[in-house]
């Protein structure tokens, strides 16, 4: 019985499956959403592909395969249907591994560099930039314990990740990476709670007025905000991306996986 399943996902004209920013945290979502039951150990986009490993049935497979289509088809509009998914069984723990580090390094083996934040994969949820999937930490801890944090940071390119303050200017793109969410507009749930925890990290670094232009609102919404308590987790992975987005910016050519990491044949 295999261990696992990797799955590919692609349009049939080969199509950009989510070409900005925003496309990818809805992206990011939708998977999220869709694991459910099914024990979700990474995803990763390349530009015109999705790769998703899971720890589960073959029937399972096929199963989140069919709900992460159909959600991005409503979600996205792509324009074009899906291929059929390729899903291969993970037979053995080497395996295992070489397919978490393979899913990975999709910006690495591509030579792409458009998702610089990694938010159309699991590795923001698995080192505490996004706490949406956080569940998939557990389950990769669980089923490859021989991941640890050094090697996850070395695929996303940076020597570590602190909280901090950051530039002001940076809180919503960074908010909006924690939250996985498009955009800090309308009142769902996840964009107000993100609102409150950007929030939380402008603290009094600035006023009121310039505050609720930071998160575009007005000031009576600004001050409606504040009685709301503010996520600490989220106040924390924001703080996380901005130290993400503050190493980026000293790297403008992009981040480049350690191509050292992995190889264990041991595993």
């Amino acid at each position: 019985m295999a261990l696992a399943h990797h799955i590919c996902i692609r349009l049939a004209n080969n199509s950009l499956l989510a070409p900005t920013p925003a496309a990818r945290r809805v992206l990011a979502r939708a998977i999220l959403a869709r694991a459910g039951a099914v024990e979700l150990l990474a995803f990763s986009l390349a530009d015109n592909h999705l790769h998703l490993l899971a720890a589960c049935p073959r029937v399972a497979a096929g199963e989140l395969a069919r709900r992460v289509e159909l959600s991005l088809c409503r979600s996205l509009a792509p324009g074009a249907p899906f291929s059929r998914a390729f899903v291969k069984p993970v037979e053995d723990g080497w395996h295992l591994y070489q397919c978490f580090r393979y899913v990975h390094r999709q910006p690495e083996r591509h030579g792409i560099a458009v998702d610089p934040l990694r938010e159309a994969s699991n590795l923001p949820d698995l080192l505490g930039l996004r706490p949406l999937g956080a569940a998939t930490a557990a389950t990769v801890r669980r089923h490859l314990p021989r991941i640890h944090r050094p090697e996850l940071l070395a695929l996303l390119g940076v020597p570590s990740l602190e909280p901090v303050d950051g530039a002001l200017e940076h809180v919503v793109e960074a908010a909006l990476a924690a939250s996985a969410v498009p955009a800090l507009t309308g009142r769902p749930h996840e964009v107000l709670s993100a609102r409150r925890a950007a929030l939380a990290v402008i603290g009094r670094r600035c006023s009121p007025r310039q505050a609720a232009l930071l998160l575009g609102v007005g000031e009576r919404a600004l001050f409606r905000l504040k009685q709301l308590p503010a996520d600490a987790r989220l106040v924390q992975a924001i703080r996380r991306q901005l130290h993400l987005i503050a190493q980026r910016a000293a790297a403008p050519q992009g981040f480049v996986a350690d191509a050292a990491v992995g190889g264990d044949r041991s595993a």
